[in-house]
Parts: C-alpha cells; sequence; structure tokens
C-alpha cells in the first residue's frame, strides 16, 4: 500500500465516489481520516454536489443531507491567485479543463501530490511533474 502523506490536494472524482458510495468507499474514507490536510480549489464542493444532482437513484432527501455534509468538511483552499496563472497553462498546453487543470496547478505550487480518480488528469499530473496518489 502507499504511504500515506500528511498533505494532499484531493480531486473531485475522490470525493464523489466516497459519497456515491463506489466500491472502494470504505478504503477511501480509511486514507481521507489518515491525511492531516487536504486541499481543493474550492469548485470541488459543486463538482461533487453536481455527482449527486446526476445520480438519480439517490433520492432528494438523502442527496440534500449529503451536499450540507460536503459544504461542512474540513477541505482547505489556498489564494487562488496564486495557482491561477499555471492552471490556465496546463489547461491550454494539455488541452484539458480548467477545472481539472485547477486541480494539477495546486498540489504542483504547494508540492503535495494529487488523488484523483479522472484517467487524463492523472495522466496530464505525471507530465506536469505532478505526484500521485492511490489506493
Amino acid at each position: 500500500m502507499t504511504e500515506i502523506p500528511d498533505r494532499l490536494v484531493l480531486d473531485a472524482s475522490v470525493l464523489a465516489a466516497f459519497f456515491i458510495k463506489e466500491e472502494n468507499h470504505e478504503k477511501i474514507k480509511e486514507q481521507l481520516v489518515a491525511v492531516k490536510k487536504l486541499f481543493a480549489p474550492s469548485l470541488w464542493r459543486f463538482e461533487v454536489s453536481n455527482v449527486l444532482w446526476k445520480k438519480k437513484e439517490i433520492s432528494d432527501e438523502l442527496a440534500i443531507e449529503i451536499v450540507k455534509v460536503i459544504w461542512e468538511l474540513d477541505v482547505n483552499d489556498i489564494e487562488p491567485n496564486l495557482y491561477i496563472k499555471e492552471a490556465f497553462r496546463i489547461s491550454r498546453e494539455h488541452n484539458i479543463t480548467f477545472y481539472d487543470s485547477s486541480y494539477i496547478a495546486m498540489a504542483k505550487t504547494l508540492g503535495v501530490a494529487l488523488w484523483s480518480f479522472d484517467r487524463l488528469q492523472r495522466e496530464i499530473s505525471e507530465k506536469e511533474g505532478v505526484r500521485l496518489f492511490q489506493i
């Protein structure tokens, strides 16, 4: 198993997998609890809430309760001006969304690993020299 880092940039794909209880959601929870400081661009809450909106098999009542929890989680953002220029460069250079490049740029700026289940985001992270965390 990969050693759990103290600090980690967390992509919305990981949190979405946890909240919609994909097959590895218990393992994700173990890892999340073990990391001391989690970072993500502030848009992550909107991204994960949007995943819940798309999952019609999750009742509105349950989805709303999960969204409330999402907005209370202790995930840290850093000043966007510190990584926005790099995010834009990555987005243009690799032809990926600005959303996805923001996670990569944040990890690169902080010098920490990125935890993502998004295949393309992981590939570009490696090209950009960003360490990846996986379970």
